[in-house]
Protein backbone atom coordinates (compact mmCIF):
# COMPACT_ATOMS: atom_id res chain seq x y z
CA UNK A 1 0.00 0.00 0.00
CA UNK A 2 1.94 3.01 -1.27
CA UNK A 3 -0.60 5.39 -2.80
CA UNK A 4 -3.32 6.15 -0.30
CA UNK A 5 -6.33 8.46 -0.55
CA UNK A 6 -7.88 9.80 2.65
CA UNK A 7 -11.27 11.47 2.33
CA UNK A 8 -12.40 13.41 5.38
CA UNK A 9 -13.53 17.00 5.89
CA UNK A 10 -11.74 17.32 9.24
CA UNK A 11 -8.05 18.18 8.91
CA UNK A 12 -7.12 16.63 12.26
CA UNK A 13 -8.80 13.37 11.23
CA UNK A 14 -6.80 13.34 7.99
CA UNK A 15 -3.55 13.97 9.85
CA UNK A 16 -4.33 11.21 12.32
CA UNK A 17 -5.16 8.75 9.53
CA UNK A 18 -1.96 9.66 7.64
CA UNK A 19 0.00 8.89 10.79
CA UNK A 20 -1.80 5.57 11.19
CA UNK A 21 -1.23 4.33 7.64
CA UNK A 22 2.44 5.33 7.83
CA UNK A 23 2.79 3.23 10.97
CA UNK A 24 1.09 0.34 9.20
CA UNK A 25 2.89 0.50 5.83
CA UNK A 26 5.97 2.64 6.31
CA UNK A 27 6.65 5.59 3.96
CA UNK A 28 3.55 6.16 1.83
CA UNK A 29 2.18 8.72 -0.59
CA UNK A 30 -0.90 9.77 1.37
CA UNK A 31 -3.13 12.43 -0.17
CA UNK A 32 -6.10 13.95 1.65
CA UNK A 33 -9.33 15.36 0.22
CA UNK A 34 -11.78 17.34 2.33
CA UNK A 35 -14.67 17.32 -0.15
CA UNK A 36 -16.37 14.92 -2.51
CA UNK A 37 -15.42 17.09 -5.47
CA UNK A 38 -11.74 17.03 -4.54
CA UNK A 39 -11.83 13.27 -4.00
CA UNK A 40 -13.46 12.72 -7.40
CA UNK A 41 -10.80 14.81 -9.13
CA UNK A 42 -7.97 12.95 -7.42
CA UNK A 43 -9.49 9.57 -8.31
CA UNK A 44 -9.58 10.61 -11.97
CA UNK A 45 -5.96 11.76 -11.94
CA UNK A 46 -4.30 8.73 -10.34
CA UNK A 47 -4.79 5.21 -9.09
CA UNK A 48 -4.77 4.52 -5.37
CA UNK A 49 -3.92 1.24 -3.64
CA UNK A 50 -6.03 2.14 -0.63
CA UNK A 51 -8.81 4.64 0.02
CA UNK A 52 -9.97 5.52 3.53
CA UNK A 53 -13.30 7.28 3.31
CA UNK A 54 -15.56 9.09 5.74
CA UNK A 55 -19.27 8.75 5.00
CA UNK A 56 -20.25 12.36 5.81
CA UNK A 57 -18.85 15.01 3.50
CA UNK A 58 -19.89 18.67 3.10
CA UNK A 59 -20.83 18.32 -0.57
CA UNK A 60 -22.09 14.75 -0.73
CA UNK A 61 -21.91 11.36 0.93
CA UNK A 62 -19.18 8.78 1.05
CA UNK A 63 -21.41 5.95 -0.14
CA UNK A 64 -21.79 7.57 -3.56
CA UNK A 65 -18.06 8.22 -3.85
CA UNK A 66 -17.32 4.58 -2.99
CA UNK A 67 -19.48 3.47 -5.91
CA UNK A 68 -17.78 5.91 -8.27
CA UNK A 69 -14.30 4.96 -7.11
CA UNK A 70 -15.02 1.28 -7.70
CA UNK A 71 -15.95 2.14 -11.27
CA UNK A 72 -12.80 4.21 -11.83
CA UNK A 73 -10.45 1.90 -9.96
CA UNK A 74 -11.83 -1.59 -9.19
CA UNK A 75 -8.58 -2.71 -7.57
CA UNK A 76 -8.49 0.05 -4.98
CA UNK A 77 -9.03 -1.35 -1.50
CA UNK A 78 -11.77 0.76 0.09
CA UNK A 79 -12.13 1.15 3.85
CA UNK A 80 -14.75 3.26 5.59
CA UNK A 81 -13.57 5.21 8.64
CA UNK A 82 -16.48 6.93 10.32
CA UNK A 83 -18.16 7.90 13.55
CA UNK A 84 -21.43 6.44 12.26
CA UNK A 85 -22.64 2.88 12.60
CA UNK A 86 -26.16 3.26 11.23
CA UNK A 87 -27.37 0.08 9.57
CA UNK A 88 -28.62 1.71 6.36
CA UNK A 89 -25.38 3.55 5.63
CA UNK A 90 -23.33 0.47 6.47
CA UNK A 91 -25.27 -1.72 4.07
CA UNK A 92 -25.14 0.92 1.33
CA UNK A 93 -21.37 1.20 1.69
CA UNK A 94 -21.00 -2.58 1.36
CA UNK A 95 -23.28 -2.63 -1.65
CA UNK A 96 -21.23 0.10 -3.32
CA UNK A 97 -17.90 -1.66 -2.80
CA UNK A 98 -16.43 -1.01 0.64
CA UNK A 99 -14.35 -3.88 2.03
CA UNK A 100 -13.64 -2.69 5.56
CA UNK A 101 -15.30 -0.63 8.28
CA UNK A 102 -13.53 1.15 11.09
CA UNK A 103 -14.70 3.61 13.73
CA UNK A 104 -12.69 6.77 14.33
CA UNK A 105 -13.05 6.28 18.06
CA UNK A 106 -10.82 3.19 17.93
CA UNK A 107 -7.30 3.71 19.25
CA UNK A 108 -4.41 4.32 16.88
CA UNK A 109 -2.81 1.04 17.94
CA UNK A 110 -5.94 -0.91 17.05
CA UNK A 111 -6.36 0.88 13.74
CA UNK A 112 -2.73 0.22 12.78
CA UNK A 113 -3.28 -3.47 13.51
CA UNK A 114 -6.45 -3.49 11.41
CA UNK A 115 -4.68 -1.94 8.41
CA UNK A 116 -1.76 -4.34 8.77
CA UNK A 117 -4.21 -7.23 8.56
CA UNK A 118 -5.15 -6.35 4.99
CA UNK A 119 -1.83 -7.69 3.69
CA UNK A 120 -2.56 -11.13 5.16
CA UNK A 121 -6.13 -11.28 3.92
CA UNK A 122 -7.84 -10.00 7.06
CA UNK A 123 -10.17 -7.14 6.11
CA UNK A 124 -10.49 -4.43 8.77
CA UNK A 125 -13.76 -4.56 10.67
CA UNK A 126 -14.66 -2.83 13.93
CA UNK A 127 -16.53 -5.19 16.31
CA UNK A 128 -19.40 -2.70 16.53
CA UNK A 129 -19.83 -2.90 12.75
CA UNK A 130 -19.96 -6.69 12.83
CA UNK A 131 -22.67 -6.56 15.49
CA UNK A 132 -24.58 -4.01 13.44
CA UNK A 133 -24.55 -6.24 10.38
CA UNK A 134 -25.91 -9.14 12.40
CA UNK A 135 -28.62 -6.83 13.72
CA UNK A 136 -29.59 -5.96 10.15
CA UNK A 137 -29.93 -9.64 9.30
CA UNK A 138 -32.03 -10.35 12.38
CA UNK A 139 -34.31 -7.34 11.86
CA UNK A 140 -35.13 -8.26 8.28
CA UNK A 141 -35.49 -11.99 8.92
CA UNK A 142 -37.89 -11.45 11.84
CA UNK A 143 -40.42 -9.47 9.80
CA UNK A 144 -43.73 -11.13 9.02
CA UNK A 145 -45.55 -9.94 5.94
CA UNK A 146 -49.16 -10.55 4.97
CA UNK A 147 -49.90 -12.14 1.63
CA UNK A 148 -52.60 -10.53 -0.45
CA UNK A 149 -55.31 -13.04 -1.28
CA UNK A 150 -54.82 -14.78 -4.64
CA UNK A 151 -51.40 -13.17 -5.12
CA UNK A 152 -48.47 -15.61 -5.03
CA UNK A 153 -45.99 -12.93 -3.96
CA UNK A 154 -46.89 -9.58 -2.47
CA UNK A 155 -44.81 -6.47 -3.09
CA UNK A 156 -43.72 -6.53 0.54
CA UNK A 157 -42.44 -10.09 0.20
CA UNK A 158 -40.54 -9.23 -2.95
CA UNK A 159 -38.93 -6.28 -1.17
CA UNK A 160 -37.81 -8.43 1.78
CA UNK A 161 -36.60 -11.11 -0.61
CA UNK A 162 -34.51 -8.50 -2.42
CA UNK A 163 -32.99 -7.23 0.83
CA UNK A 164 -32.16 -10.69 2.12
CA UNK A 165 -30.68 -11.74 -1.22
CA UNK A 166 -28.39 -8.71 -1.08
CA UNK A 167 -27.36 -9.48 2.49
CA UNK A 168 -26.64 -13.08 1.48
CA UNK A 169 -24.16 -11.83 -1.10
CA UNK A 170 -22.81 -9.28 1.36
CA UNK A 171 -21.87 -11.97 3.86
CA UNK A 172 -19.99 -13.83 1.14
CA UNK A 173 -17.73 -10.82 0.48
CA UNK A 174 -14.16 -10.78 1.79
CA UNK A 175 -15.04 -7.99 4.20
CA UNK A 176 -17.17 -10.44 6.17
CA UNK A 177 -16.40 -14.05 5.30
CA UNK A 178 -12.65 -13.47 4.98
CA UNK A 179 -12.06 -12.67 8.64
CA UNK A 180 -10.10 -15.03 10.87
CA UNK A 181 -13.19 -15.42 13.03
CA UNK A 182 -15.96 -14.86 10.48
CA UNK A 183 -19.66 -14.70 11.04
CA UNK A 184 -21.67 -17.69 9.81
CA UNK A 185 -22.08 -17.60 6.05
CA UNK A 186 -25.66 -17.45 4.86
CA UNK A 187 -26.03 -20.37 2.49
CA UNK A 188 -29.69 -20.10 1.59
CA UNK A 189 -32.72 -17.92 2.22
CA UNK A 190 -36.17 -19.14 1.34
CA UNK A 191 -39.80 -18.19 1.87
CA UNK A 192 -42.78 -20.46 2.53
CA UNK A 193 -46.33 -20.28 3.79
CA UNK A 194 -47.07 -21.46 7.28
CA UNK A 195 -49.12 -24.66 7.47
CA UNK A 196 -50.93 -23.29 10.53
CA UNK A 197 -51.35 -19.73 9.26
CA UNK A 198 -52.10 -19.06 5.59
CA UNK A 199 -51.40 -15.36 5.99
CA UNK A 200 -48.01 -15.80 7.61
CA UNK A 201 -44.72 -15.66 5.75
CA UNK A 202 -41.93 -17.87 7.04
CA UNK A 203 -38.32 -16.99 6.37
CA UNK A 204 -35.78 -19.76 6.47
CA UNK A 205 -32.07 -18.95 6.74
CA UNK A 206 -29.48 -21.70 6.47
CA UNK A 207 -26.06 -21.01 7.98
CA UNK A 208 -22.74 -22.77 7.62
Amino acid sequence: MKNILIVDDHSHACERMERIVEKAYGPVNAISASTLAAALQLSEEQVFDLAVIDLSLPDGNGEDFIKTLREYSPNTYIVVATIHDESERLVNAIKNGARGFLLKEQSEEVLVEEFCGISIGKPPMAPAMTRRLMSVICDIASQKQTFEEDVSKSESEIDINRQLSHLTEMFKTPAISGRSNPLPTIMNISFSRSVKCDNCLLISISLS
